[in-house]
């Protein structure tokens, strides 16, 4: 038990990418990268994104886990993944992004 409760505070410390607005957002785009150790590897982003990584915010994954627990069953996702939620859900895996991290 020790283990997991270790397991799940170091997940809960790392951090994640996030559209600013993505606590209201109804849309979400995802993707998760191979990540360095202190980061998840996700990126999410809402339709206000406008391509400027500059806008995207870094934030701890439990704020995330508390705010939006509506996602964290995706989170769970090996990098690789992606999704999209709006009015459907939609998942795959995307080999370009698998690609860059084996290059």
């Amino acid at each position: 038990m020790l283990k997991l409760g270790r397991l799940l505070q170091k997940k809960f410390g790392q951090q994640i990418v996030i559209s600013k607005d993505i606590f209201d957002a109804q849309v979400i785009d995802a993707v998760r990268y191979l990540p360095p150790s202190h980061m998840t590897g996700w990126w999410l982003t809402s339709e206000s994104f406008n391509g400027d990584v500059l806008t995207l915010e870094t934030i701890h994954y439990y704020h995330l886990a508390f705010k939006r627990p509506d996602i964290l069953k995706y989170l769970a996702l090996p990098f690789g993944f992606r999704f999209h939620l709006s009015t459907q859900t939609n998942i795959w895996f995307d080999q370009e992004v698998a690609k860059e991290a084996i290059e």
